[in-house]
């Protein structure tokens, strides 16, 4: 929604996802959005929607398990997605990386995955 609210506004645009459980597989923000990875959406749709919803909040930050990669590489695709559909309409767009040092309420510290990006799009004059 905050990219097509965007994109009628024709304004720049940042977005910082942290709820990737609330993603459609279909409906009206559908994924994917782009035309690049619309040729593509019966192989990916389901599933990658499938996994990015599937395991948030399953898979912990700061630990390297195969949930977490497979979480991190479904939130890749879908904010890669975000962006190319950015640049179709007019978008300079790329993935900023959002890595950070946390603490949990045990007060360990961990990094965040490499892979955790926010999509900047700034409209092209």
């Amino acid at each position: 929604r905050v990219l097509d609210i965007a994109l009628q506004q024709q304004v720049d645009v940042l977005v910082v996802p942290c709820c990737y459980g609330k993603l459609q597989s279909n409906g009206r923000f559908a994924f994917p959005r782009s035309t690049a990875l619309s040729s593509y959406r019966e192989q990916i749709s389901k599933k990658i929607v499938n996994i990015a919803t599937r395991l948030e909040g399953q898979a912990e930050d700061g630990h390297h398990t195969l949930l977490n990669v497979q979480r991190d590489l479904a939130r890749m695709i879908i904010n890669l997605d975000r962006a190319l559909y950015l640049q179709e309409h007019g978008y300079s767009a790329f993935l900023a990386p959002i890595t950070a040092d946390h603490g949990d309420l045990n007060g360990r510290r961990f990094t965040n995955s490499s892979l955790r990006t926010a999509v900047v799009g700034q409209l092209k004059l």
